[in-house]
């Protein structure tokens, strides 16, 4: 894969922007380093052209000086050469004397001129020459026409010296030499070298000038330079640094977008774009199985203990697959407490089942928090990818999704490996959903109400309504296969408030002395977390619509009800009983019974369970201790008790023998429409109540 190349390609300013500052600063290093010898070069250039500025501006002086003056003194007989012309009158200098003259006065430490000769001039003081002045004479006498350099250095001092040929350049000079009786010989010639002209130049002003121009020069370069290369640097430094904050904006959305920033596991489509590869890889012909994971125990310690602990749960359990997981084994996390796990090179179920046993036995130890234990409750849905099936991932995640929601509403099963039969529940569950549904907007559900008849006279006591839901093709469908559907999905709430408003309508009609009994289901007190009315409120408002004395409502609660011991129920059940409803305990003795139900909560009834009568039926000295025991605690508690399931004359006698106060069930009528209930109260009124004996085939034939 190609990158675009542009500047905020990571780094990429500084390969740019570096050599151009490297250059930059290697040639203001070079010039520094160069400019200096330059202009100590060029100084040295300057001094050597001023010495022969010098030099010439001393021939021409000197050969002026001949022609001019030294001429017409010689033919003069009122002036006269001499050396020491200051202290004669009428005498004037030799023109070598004259020139040595000037050359004092105009002289100085910095710049000396001298005429050397190795003649023995009179009336001069004889000065022998140097090693360098014969050197240069030497060379000068070769070749007249040069100009001779060297360089000297004295008491750390460096010099310049530059010589050139004094010639005898005038006729007039050569006749006067030849002609002077002080000359030291007598055959010049025009053009004979007669001395050198020598100038001595300092050169420490000089290369102080020059080093002194060159740390100009290179200063104003600096100063140009310097704001380009900060500008280039700081250029760089704040495209590196928006790069960077981009690359680390990034990398933040990778790891928000593909890790979850909780436990640093895969996010839910990372986890499936990865699992999607290894999928579509035809190289890959492993076993593959996906295994969802539930923290039951996350919710409950919210609540007990705050989030914190919660949280603190989800990262123990993510610790605890990946170090009892293979290194490479993808989790990822489905939001919440669900995560999910893929089982790389399982071939076959049993393989499997042993897989998710040890997901199960990693969740076993309870997790610990503030010095307390408190268990994960996990539930897991697994499903295998079949060797002849589609390579999706998609499908495998719903059918580990059926199989978890399966494990977690079983009994006894906290994980399950997906069939096709937990497919067929779901089914038909979501069938029933949307009957549910369907009922609640067009009016789908309908009320039958059975009979509670006192166990001695047989005669109404009231009646106990009962939801039924009438399908497509016109049959009833019982609660027992809708309820736990509704119950699951919170329809139940809007039900259970149409069920009560139903029966205190049905109920008002009935005769003053009847009562109506509803069932309510542990669901519809927690209706707030539905964002629906309490149960309370819900009653409240039946009643004051119906116009339904209060007392002759009965609401049915199981004891499955108090499981949690949850304060809020126990304050929904305090408003009921100050309403001034009537509480019953249905199903008693068949649940998680605790006795101390009876004197702490307001229960005014017990309803003994169907499957206590057909225990005393199939084995009567068994269940009968029993049996008397639960009557004798109702009568002692000064509680009303119902009988429910009574279905032979048998039974009838022996609960009515027993002092149970009502019964109910087939053998006096099963549930009837509100159609038939005037019927039945006709049925069982005044001296028309069935005795009790085994003769009962009159009534019997009332029940249909």
């Amino acid at each position: 894969m190609q990158t675009k190349l542009t500047l905020s390609h990571p780094r990429l300013i500084w390969r740019l922007v570096m050599p151009l500052v490297l250059i930059v600063v290697g040639s203001f290093v070079g010039l520094s380093l160069y400019l200096p010898t330059a202009f100590r070069a060029s100084a040295l250039d300057t001094a050597h052209d001023n010495n022969i500025s010098m030099l010439k501006q001393a021939r021409i002086l000197r050969s002026y000086y001949g022609k001019t003056v030294a001429s017409k003194v010689g033919k003069s007989d009122h002036f006269k050469f001499a050396v020491n012309h200051s202290q004669l009158p009428n005498a004037i200098p030799l023109p070598s004397t004259f020139l040595q003259e000037v050359a004092a006065e105009l002289g100085d430490e910095q710049s000396r001129l001298k005429l050397i000769s190795p003649y023995p001039w009179p009336f001069r003081e004889s000065v022998p020459m140097s090693d360098d002045e014969k050197d240069v004479w030497d060379l000068l006498s070769r070749d007249p026409n040069r100009v001779v350099s060297h360089g000297e250095t004295v008491d750390g001092k460096r010099y310049l010296h530059t010589a050139i040929a004094d010639r005898m350049d005038e006729p007039g000079c050569v006749s006067c030499h030849n002609g002077d009786v002080m000359s030291p010989k007598r055959d010049w010639k025009l053009g004979d070298m007669r001395g050198l002209l020598e100038v001595t130049s300092l050169l420490e002003p000089h290369y102080a000038a020059a080093e002194k121009r060159s740390y100009m020069v290179l200063g104003s370069i600096g100063a140009m330079l310097l704001p380009v290369v900060l500008a280039l640097l700081i250029f760089a430094w704040i495209v590196d640094r928006r790069t960077r904050e981009k690359e680390e904006v990034a990398r933040r959305l990778s790891e928000l977008t593909n890790f979850d920033p909780m436990t640093g596991v895969l996010t839910r489509q990372s986890f499936i774009d990865i699992t999607t590869v290894v999928l579509k890889d035809k190289t890959y012909k492993s076993g593959f199985s996906i295994h969802l994971l539930n923290l039951g125990g996350v919710a409950p310690a919210n609540q007990l203990h705050g989030t914190p602990c919660g949280d603190q749960m989800i990262r123990e359990a993510v610790r605890r697959l990946r170090d009892g997981l293979p290194e490479h084994t993808l989790i990822g996390r489905l939001g919440g407490n669900r995560f999910v796990v893929a089982g790389l090179g399982l071939e076959c179920q049993a393989e499997v089942r042993l897989f998710v046993a040890d997901l199960m036995a990693m969740m076993e130890q309870p997790f610990g928090f503030n010095q307390q234990e408190i268990p994960m409750l996990a539930s897991i849905g697994s499903a295998i990818q079949s060797s002849d099936g589609e390579r999706c991932i998609e499908p495998l995640l719903q059918k580990a999704e059926i199989a978890l929601a399966t494990a977690k509403h079983s009994p006894g099963a906290n994980a399950l490996i997906f069939d096709q039969a937990m497919q067929d529940t779901l089914e038909e569950r979501q069938r029933l959903l949307a009957m549910i549904d369907k009922a609640l907007c067009k009016g789908g559900f309908e009320l039958h109400y059975q009979g509670v008849h006192d166990a001695v006279t047989a005669r109404i006591k009231g009646f106990e309504a009962l939801i039924r839901l009438r399908g497509a093709d016109g049959r009833l469908i019982p609660p027992d296969d809708f309820v736990s559907v509704a119950e699951a999905s919170g329809a139940i709430c809007e039900i259970g408030a149409w069920t009560i408003r139903e029966a205190c309508r049905v109920a008002a009609t009935l005769p003053s002395d009847t009562f109506m009994a509803v069932n309510l289901s542990p669901v519809q007190f927690r209706a707030q977390a539905f964002e629906k009315p309490g149960i309370a409120e819900v009653v409240m408002a039946a009643l004051a619509e119906s116009g339904l004395p209060a007392h002759r409502l009965e609401l049915e609660i199981t004891e499955g009800l108090f499981l949690d011991r949850n304060d809020a129920v126990i304050a929904e059940l305090l408003k009921l009983h100050e309403i001034g409803v009537s509480l019953a305990m249905d199903d008693f003795g068949t649940g998680y019974s605790s006795l101390s139900y009876l004197w702490h909560l307001p229960v005014d009834k017990i309803k003994l369970d169907r499957s206590f009568v057909t225990g005393w039926s199939a084995s009567p000295d068994t269940a009968k201790p029993i049996i008397e025991a639960i009557t004798g605690l109702a009568k002692a508690l000064d509680k009303r008790m119902t009988v429910e399931g009574i279905e032979t004359s048998a039974q009838a006698k022996y609960f009515a023998d027993l002092g149970c106060g009502m019964v109910q069930g087939f053998y006096y009528s099963r549930p009837l429409p509100e159609s038939d209930l005037a019927v039945s109260l006709l049925r069982f009124v005044g001296t028309r109540a069935p005795p009790l004996s085994d003769d009962l085939s009159g009534w019997i034939s009332a029940k249909a």
